[in-house]
């Protein structure tokens, strides 16, 4: 039991707000355009390099510019290729050509482009190019 006639110990904690030195500023640098050799080739001959250039100028040229990831594009495109090999321009370009970037009610983007989307973004293209 406490002993009721000592008054309790009263503890008091004082701390000062850290000081900013210096505030930290961030700048956005513009991104380089996209490359045009693309231009330059036949859509058979388009590598990954080719397309990821053609695709990002084409959302670039409708929606402004957005966040990049380097690595993610090249793994992307470079599979995209390999699974459609001649076909992957004319994919692409049904996909901004003809439907104006948009598809199945949702604008299309670099993600469009992967393998997980192939059932419900490439395959189907493929089928109308061939019908």
């Amino acid at each position: 039991m406490r002993d009721l006639s000592t008054p309790p110990t009263v503890v008091t904690v004082r701390s000062a707000a850290p000081r900013v030195a210096q505030q930290a500023t961030t700048s956005i640098e513009p991104a380089a355009p996209p490359r045009q050799t693309h231009l330059l080739r036949e859509d058979a001959q388009w590598g990954w390099a080719d397309l990821r250039d053609y695709v990002v100028g084409q959302i670039e040229r409708l929606r402004g510019p957005f966040p990049r990831n380097d690595r993610n594009e090249m793994g992307i495109f470079k599979g995209f290729v390999s699974r459609h090999g001649e076909r992957s321009a004319a994919i692409a370009r049904y996909a901004f050509e003809d439907l104006k970037g948009w598809w199945r009610g949702a604008p299309v983007g670099v993600g469009r482009f992967a393998r997980a989307s192939d059932p419900y973004f490439a395959d189907p293209i493929k089928v109308r190019l061939d019908g």
